[in-house]
């Protein structure tokens, strides 16, 4: 596009004309015809004088026909003046006059008229240059659009934009930033600084400067307070401004509002920070892997499991951390991390030292937001103390189950929960028919509600309790026990159960019985021999005086007779002193052969005189061979036990005991001396 001439250029030619015709009119002529716009001359009225090359040959008229003619007959064709003519304006007030016009063809037109004065000053005639300006209107209108289009971008653009002269003072800024930094007669014409950081001086820091002084673009993050945000920060990039020469007259600044992604940068890095420390901190081993199961990162408390350092780690995979045998774990456990979030499972991992370690693993796949597999992430956890406890707790629950203690355990209001095999099979309860039941199920009524009261108040104190108990088995018979219950308490103190070791003492008690009954039998023996000890020595007098009397006496007397069986009771009598003795005084026993049958009958006589008259006693004494290897005083031992027992059984109703000496062969090899011996023994503690 050709460059059109201006207003001032036009005056300046319409002077350089008027001083040219006013030297030669063949000058002024052919200055005016080389004008590309329609130049005429015109009169006061009108009526065209001259016109030029341009103008007489748009409307295809000679220089003679348009002479003479009124000016708006030819344009715009009318029959009287325009309204806002300015030949006319120009006439009646003597100064130049400027319009536009558009024809109705769509063409526009800048019209212009200038007068023209004689030598006195006086205005003779009128020139009027008509300029076609359709292509400078559209050009104008584009450009005016284009302006309005570049202003409605530069005001949607939700980043700040800023223009600032060489001085950093602002000549321009775009809605954006008025929204952001309202001030009563707006931005322009004040100092950057002095309205976005509240600073009487730039920042050393400030990219604009920098511009400005390097021509080169500079970019700087650095604090934006607004009033909605005092700890605003802003992506400030400064561009160069430059004229035609090439001379930087100015910056323009593109403003990044980054309060948000600094925050959440902060956000994140606080995020990490915290997620290193979890990292770093926590007693679980922590392990990820990338998607070729390569070792990507591990904490210290892994290391420390294993004995590794960190670069030992990092690269290598979980297989060679693991044996054969552990191996078919970890390929089972990674072959599903394509298709499941979470993954748990034990495993043994070999530590630096070739000692195992025994983990339990709580893996989750790691995956983009597309869903894609970027690894694995795991908890590690060392649970080889916890498998320790848990064998300790199998051999203690086997302990248990085997006890011959009976053993039940008790939730804090006292209802079973659990019971071993020695409860059922001492109570007679099982293990359906006691759980959930109260212990009172073995309540026998020997002991009182004091008794439980005093029970109940220790455990509830947190004290174990250690008494005897008479209990009463599911079929009602009675046994004793002796019991320890302990209640059991949690990490806070608070009781949460009670535990009852109860042993059966049944028995025990029995043999104690007996032996409280020995110790009294060792008194009145000891007392016994004490006595028979000071009747021996009577039975020793009267022996003698016997066998000394019977020499004074004659043969075959009834004096003599009477001394003999003097002397010879009192031989027998001596004869059961001396066993009197031997039993009470402990004595180690001679076995003899000696004849059993005499020893019996005398042991009879003997009882006879200490059992009630209600007791008959009847003898069967038929043996052939009665000689035996044996002690005589134990022979008449046993036997007067056995009576004593029989004669006991029947102290209230009377009846026959009945004595027999059998010869009886033993056929049965395994029957010794010994147990003949014990099973006399037991028969002396019952009833027969």
């Amino acid at each position: 596009m050709s460059k059109k001439t201006t207003y001032k250029e036009l005056k300046q030619r319409v002077k350089e004309l008027e001083a040219a015709l006013g030297d030669s009119g063949l000058e002024r002529t052919t200055i005016l015809d080389l004008q590309p716009h329609h130049s005429v001359i015109q009169s006061l009225d009108n009526r065209v004088i001259w016109a030029n090359r341009a103008a007489f040959e748009s409307v295809g008229m000679s220089q003679e026909d348009l002479t003479g003619r009124y000016c708006y007959e030819i344009w715009p064709q009318r029959t009287d003046p325009c309204p806002d003519c300015p030949v006319v304006k120009t006439v009646q007030t003597g100064k130049p006059q400027s319009i536009e016009k558009t024809t109705p063809d769509g063409k526009k037109w800048h019209i212009r008229s200038y007068p023209m004065r004689n030598k006195r000053g006086q205005i003779t005639r009128v020139l009027k240059v008509t300029e076609d300006i359709t292509e400078h209107s559209q050009t104008v209108e584009t450009l005016r659009e284009s302006k309005r289009f570049l202003k409605e971008v530069f005001d949607a653009i939700r980043d700040g934009i800023s223009v600032l002269d060489i001085n950093l003072k602002i000549v321009r800024v775009n809605s954006w930033m008025e929204e952001m930094y309202p001030k009563e007669g707006g931005l322009a014409g004040r100092k950057c600084y002095e309205v976005y950081q509240n600073r009487d001086t730039p920042c050393p820091r400030c990219p604009s400067l920098k511009t400005i002084e390097t021509g080169k673009v500079h970019n700087a993050i650095v604090p934006f307070p607004s009033e909605e945000d005092p700890t605003g920060w802003i992506d400030l990039s400064s561009f160069p401004l430059k004229n035609v020469e090439g001379d930087i007259v100015g910056v323009i600044e593109y403003i990044k509002d980054i309060t948000r992604l600094k925050q959440a940068d902060e956000a994140l890095r606080e995020s990490e920070k915290k997620y290193r420390t979890l990292l770093e901190t926590t007693s679980e081993g922590c392990w990820i892997i990338d998607p070729e199961l390569k070792t990507v990162e591990v904490n210290q408390s892994l290391c420390k499991m294993l004995g590794y350092r960190q670069d030992e780690m990092i690269g290598k995979t979980p297989f060679d951390f693991v044996d054969d045998e552990n191996r078919k774990i970890f390929i089972e456990q990674t072959s599903k991390i394509p298709d499941t979030t979470h993954r748990s499972y034990e495993i043994t991992l070999k530590k630096k030292n070739g000692q195992d370690l025994q983990t339990y693993f709580n893996a989750t796949t790691l995956r983009d937001k597309s869903g894609a597999v970027q690894g694995s992430f795991a908890f590690v956890t060392d649970i080889t103390q916890r498998k320790k406890a848990e064998e300790e707790r199998d051999h203690l629950s086997v302990a248990i189950e085997q006890a011959a203690e009976s053993v039940f355990i008790a939730d804090r209001h006292g209802t079973i929960q659990y019971v071993n095999p020695a409860f059922e099979r001492i109570t007679g309860y099982s293990r359906k028919d006691a759980i959930g039941q109260n212990p009172r199920i073995l309540k026998s009524g020997k002991q009182d509600d004091l008794f439980y009261k005093q029970m109940w108040d220790t455990l509830t104190r947190g004290h174990s309790w250690k008494e005897h108990f008479i209990n009463r088995k599911k079929d009602g018979s009675l046994y004793e026990a002796d019991a320890t219950i302990s209640p059991v308490l949690d990490k806070s103190g608070n009781i949460t159960h009670f535990v009852s070791i109860k042993r059966d003492v049944t028995h025990e008690i029995e043999l104690e019985k007996q032996l409280i009954q020995a110790q009294k039998m060792e008194s009145i023996g000891t007392l016994a021999g004490g006595i028979a000890h000071d009747f021996n020595n009577i039975l020793g007098i009267i022996i003698g005086n016997a066998e000394l009397a019977v020499d004074d006496v004659p043969d075959r007397s009834f004096a003599k007779e009477c001394l003999d069986e003097i002397r010879s009771a009192s031989l027998r009598a001596s004869a059961l002193v001396k066993q009197i003795l031997s039993f009470a005084r402990k004595s180690l026993t001679e076995r003899n052969p000696v004849q059993i049958i005499p020893i019996i009958k005398d042991s009879i006589k003997l009882l006879r005189a200490s059992i009630p008259t209600t007791i008959e006693i009847s003898q069967d004494i038929s043996c052939e061979f009665d000689t035996v290897l044996a002690d005589p005083t134990q022979i008449s031992q046993v036997l007067m036990n056995l009576c004593t027992n029989a004669a006991h059984a029947m102290s209230e109703h009377g009846g026959v005991l009945k004595v027999t000496v059998k010869c009886q062969g033993i056929d049965n090899p395994s029957l010794t001396v010994k147990n003949v011996k014990t099973s006399i023994t037991r028969n002396t503690f019952y009833k027969r």
